[in-house]
């Protein structure tokens, strides 16, 4: 499993080895898991705003995917954690889990993809 975690972990000198989930024929998920309270999902509403979120998250991918030097910048200008404050380190760990946002699938399979 791919994670910026790893990435500084490696960085760091650590070695590691990695189980890579499809080895195993467990499809990739981690990225796509989405928790939330059955009673957001209830009625209309809860099915309007679930479907904006999924929506939404996909479309982040795709442009994440579509965007990926500029993502990379955003990491660092939004100071969400120490370690995402190098560029470069960014682009490495964007482009590490890249491919296993979109594998397999085309255009249009960021997060939200195979949201029902």
């Amino acid at each position: 499993y791919r994670t910026w975690e790893v990435l500084r972990a490696r960085r760091r000198g650590r070695k590691l080895r990695e189980f890579r989930m499809k080895d195993f024929g467990v499809p990739f998920g981690y990225m796509n898991l989405v928790i939330v309270k059955r009673e957001r999902l209830q009625g209309e509403e809860g099915t309007k705003v679930t479907s904006k979120f999924l929506k939404a998250s996909s479309e982040a991918a795709d442009w994440i995917h579509a965007n990926i030097n500029e993502a990379a910048q955003s990491l660092c200008d939004g100071n969400f954690h120490s370690d995402l404050s190098n560029v470069d380190f960014n682009l490495e760990s964007l482009s590490a889990l890249q491919s296993l946002y979109t594998e397999g699938a085309g255009a249009g399979a960021g997060a939200g993809a195979g949201a029902g």
